[in-house]
């Protein structure tokens, strides 16, 4: 992924192909489903950490 990421143009950024369904917007671009993976892994980063903790672990360093 890091190579893919690093060799895209600010042109392939922006392509787009259509929203599959109500949960994703009418158009998406390659940012858009690279911010929704981050979005997505710090979510269950943030309930891992709250489990942990709860447990009296320390929490991931996100």
């Amino acid at each position: 992924m890091q190579e893919a990421i690093a060799r895209w143009t600010p042109e392939e950024w922006e392509k787009t192909r259509p929203g599959e369904d109500e949960t994703e917007p009418e158009v998406i671009t390659r940012s858009w489903v690279i911010w929704h993976l981050i979005e997505h892994d710090l979510y269950h980063g943030g309930q891992i950490s709250i489990t942990l903790v709860a447990h009296s672990l320390p929490a991931l360093a996100i």
